[in-house]
């Protein structure tokens, strides 16, 4: 009768075990998605707040720095009023013919 008892004990604990590994593993599978997805956005969020720190700084430059404004200006090939502008560029070259 002893052993009946210990048998039917260790055979619950067993069960009990095997429920709790069961209730819990799906728990655990998302709490582990949760946390790839949050690692990857707090990536995206760092990548973003390095943008915006870059788009603050550019407009600093903008809104301070004339020399700027004009070297920006020139690149995207504008000119003043009186300027005129002569390009020996590969690309006007090519633009000609």
């Amino acid at each position: 009768m002893r052993t009946f008892r210990m048998v039917f004990f260790i055979g619950l604990v067993v069960i009990a075990v095997v429920a709790l590994v069961a209730l819990f593993t799906p728990l655990l599978q998302k709490k582990a998605a949760l946390t790839k997805e949050r690692d990857l956005l707090r990536m995206d969020n760092a990548e973003y707040a390095s943008r915006i720190s870059e788009y603050r700084r550019k407009t600093a430059q903008f809104q301070n720095n004339p020399d700027y404004v004009e070297v920006i200006a020139r690149q995207n090939g504008m000119a003043r009023p009186n300027e005129v502008i002569i390009d020996f560029s590969e690309k006007s070259k090519t633009e000609a013919k």
